[in-house]
């Protein structure tokens, strides 16, 4: 019920218009208290003894010049400080928050692209000291009036969402890293990347600075602005990248945390200038201590790219340069970490840094076309290989030749057992082999039959069957062995007269059993979609087969 709601709020934000507070840095707030909905003049007059001369905080540089007030509304002072922007051409409010939260190292912004209307502020802290901010994942997943989907199915697709994130508490956590360093967090979960962001800023915490607030639905950053030091501040419905600054305007992010009024919210009436920081002295070198690869073994087919991460410890070493090396070029190569498979064999790819020659290796395994052979049988129209160790599937691909140039007509995948991920197995299978029969082959077509043999996303090599060539026709071929399919929302047993089988889903769950009596029965049976085992067993004689039900 939270997230159907959480849905119709959004969507009725298409249909509200009116007054200021609806909206919220650009985006429509119908869910805000209405009852006030305007200040009276002189509410919002504020400090105007203050003047672009009293501030000793100036960051950029142009002949136009703009104010910027912070205002944390928490009791503790400094609070409403003041900070200058210089610039020229144009500039908009993000560009100034933005460039002061980069100069200022005691402070730290929180922002996110939400959409169309650019970035939205979402968190603003202040600390002599380096913030510990935190982030909730499971609150935010929990929290109902947040649309955004962690995990699929996506349900909001009417909001836009395209994607969930797979590491969402690692990618946050990698922004709060970087935000730290250069004074903005900008917030992995967006609309850029996701088409619609997630609105958690009130899971976002820290407890250790002078100031930090951030929030959206249990406290919000008001945005008020005025074009000269005299002028009457208004509130502001546009968002900080709409907002176009001009010489002499000023703009306040004013925090509020109480959701039922506007009242008290508005920059204070004594407005106190950040101060300058002196240069510090140079940090002392941060020497390294050890270099970690992303991979310590990898294996690759002929021709194949695949690129190494490095992290050098501590990760605020002063010196992070590394070089890379390959023990074999002829067989790989690496440079700036991406490797190229060169030729069959292997080789150690190391990264060594420069301060300390420390090193971390990968092995690479480059594999070629595999030892064996695959066989094609044109009577049967039966294609014969041998199964590979560590493969987890085979992709083969039927080629027709056409005045010598290949076109694909079709692409089987089979597991590691030689089983194709369909309802319809393959003819017959050893412990060393794969036997599957091709479809569709025509009389007088001279075919080309690739396989390439996977591990997981990586290939590990490939067997090829070239000038395959049907005669008169293919045999009607069948084995007689045993076979289990669902099909026509039931199970097909043949060949399995006299096996007791039962059906068990991937958690070992008893679905059914039966016991068969006849070479080919059908039994009803609701599944939902997914992977079951069937086990047949008739005294010494036991079978078993996976399905795949889509």
């Amino acid at each position: 019920m939270g997230r159907f709601l959480s849905l119709m709020l959004a969507m009725c934000a298409l249909f509200f218009e009116g007054f200021a507070q609806r909206q919220v840095q650009g985006i429509a707030r119908p869910d805000l208290n209405t009852g006030k909905t305007n200040f009276r003049s002189g509410e919002l007059r504020s400090d105007t003894q203050f003047s672009f001369e009293d501030i000793q905080f100036w960051v950029g540089s142009g002949s136009n010049r703009a104010a910027l007030v912070i205002e944390w509304h928490d009791g503790t002072q400094p609070d409403a400080m003041v900070w200058g922007y210089k610039w020229d051409g144009e500039a908009s409010g993000h560009d100034m928050i933005v460039a002061i939260a980069k100069a200022d190292p005691r402070l730290v912004l929180l922002t996110q692209y939400t959409g169309p209307m650019g970035y939205t502020i979402d968190g603003i802290g202040y600390s002599e000291s380096t913030m510990n901010i935190q982030y909730n994942l499971q609150e935010a997943k929990d929290y109902p009036r947040n649309a955004f989907d962690f995990d699929l199915p996506i349900e909001n697709t009417l909001l836009g969402q395209t994607s969930v994130p797979e590491h969402p508490a690692e990618d946050v956590a990698e922004a709060i890293r970087e935000g730290l360093q250069t004074g903005v967090i900008y917030h992995p979960l967006n609309a850029e990347v996701y088409g619609y962001p997630s609105y958690d800023y009130d899971s976002w915490t820290c407890d250790n600075a002078t100031h930090w607030e951030a929030g959206w639905y249990e406290g919000y950053w008001s945005y008020f602005v005025r074009e000269g030091q005299t002028s009457t501040f208004s509130y502001s419905g546009l968002g900080a990248t709409s907002r176009k600054l001009e010489d002499g305007s000023w703009d306040a992010w004013s925090w509020n945390g109480d959701m039922s009024t506007m009242e008290g919210t508005a920059p204070g009436d004594h407005f106190i200038a950040a101060t300058p920081i002196d240069d510090p002295a140079p940090d002392p070198d941060v020497p390294v201590s050890y270099v970690t690869l992303s991979q310590s073994e990898l294996s690759l087919s002929v021709g194949s790219y695949k690129r190494l991460e490095y992290t050098v410890f501590p990760t605020n070493a002063t010196n992070q340069t590394v070089s890379w090396s390959s023990s074999d070029p002829c067989v790989a190569t690496v440079e700036n970490g991406m490797v190229h498979a060169i030729a069959a064999g292997m080789a150690r790819i190391t990264v060594k840094t420069q301060d300390g020659g420390y090193t971390a290796e990968c092995v690479i395994t480059v594999n070629g076309n595999l030892e064996g052979e695959a066989s094609f049988d044109p009577q049967k129209g039966i294609l014969s290989f041998q199964k590979v160790a560590n493969a987890t599937s085979y992709e083969i691909r039927q080629y027709r030749l056409v005045s010598s140039e290949k076109v694909l007509e079709k692409t089987y995948v089979l597991d590691e057992n030689g089983d194709m991920f369909s309802e319809f197995p393959n003819l017959r299978s050893s412990s060393q082999d794969i036997d599957f029969q091709l479809s569709g082959l025509e009389t007088g077509v001279e075919y080309l039959i690739e396989i390439q043999v996977m591990n997981g996303l990586d290939i590990v090599g490939s067997f090829e069957v070239d000038n395959v060539s049907i005669p008169t026709g293919i045999e009607n071929v069948t084995f007689n062995r045993p076979l289990a399919l669902f099909k026509d929302g039931g199970w097909v047993f043949r060949n399995l007269q006299g096996y007791a089988v039962t059906v068990a889903d991937l958690s070992g769950h008893i679905i059914a059993r039966y016991h068969v009596n006849s070479t080919a029965e059908y039994h009803y049976l609701e599944l939902s979609q997914g992977i079951y085992i069937v086990f047949g067993d008739n005294k010494d004689k036991k079978v078993s087969f996976k399905i795949i039900i889509k």
